[in-house]
């Protein structure tokens, strides 16, 4: 069974998103970088019952954004480009995500007991991420941003 994201914010006056990274500072935890084919946003979240966003700065540059990053790479997150996906685990480790822009869905799973917590449909996916406190997952599919929230119980 499909499950709907929590919150879609669209940016189609943007174009494609490319990627899209959360901040893993405890200071910053609620920013988010998005980038496209020409730009990158930084953004803002709030988090509670719902989710809010507000655009603090658009950085324009000349080259094709594919790596997007607050600090150095977390060793713990693997990405199979030739799988037509991207993997990610969350930060306490007990949930894993993955989209596969091949079938065009998101799927999340316990890593203990292997359990399905979630799946979902998206269009164009390009990543996916964790937000660094919240169960809360992010994917950049095609033009817009969609948010799921996930239990690890």
């Amino acid at each position: 069974m499909d499950i709907e994201p929590n919150f879609i914010k669209k940016f189609s006056e943007h174009g494609q998103i490319i990627r899209v990274h959360f901040s893993p500072f405890e200071r910053s935890q609620d920013l988010i970088l998005i980038g496209f084919e020409k730009k990158i946003l930084l953004a803002h979240l709030e988090i509670d019952d719902y989710v809010a966003m507000k655009v603090l700065m658009e950085f324009v540059h000349p080259c094709r954004c594919t790596t997007l990053s607050f600090s150095l790479p977390v060793h713990n997150n693997m990405i199979f480009p030739e799988n037509g996906g991207d993997i990610k685990f969350s930060r306490q480790g007990e949930l894993v995500a993955a989209v596969n822009s091949l079938d065009g869905s998101l799927k999340i799973v316990h890593v203990k007991s292997q359990a399905i917590k979630l799946t979902g449909s998206v269009t164009l996916p390009t990543n996916v991420c964790w937000h660094y406190r919240c169960p809360i997952v992010c994917v950049g599919d095609d033009n817009k941003l969609c948010f799921w929230q996930v239990s690890a119980k």
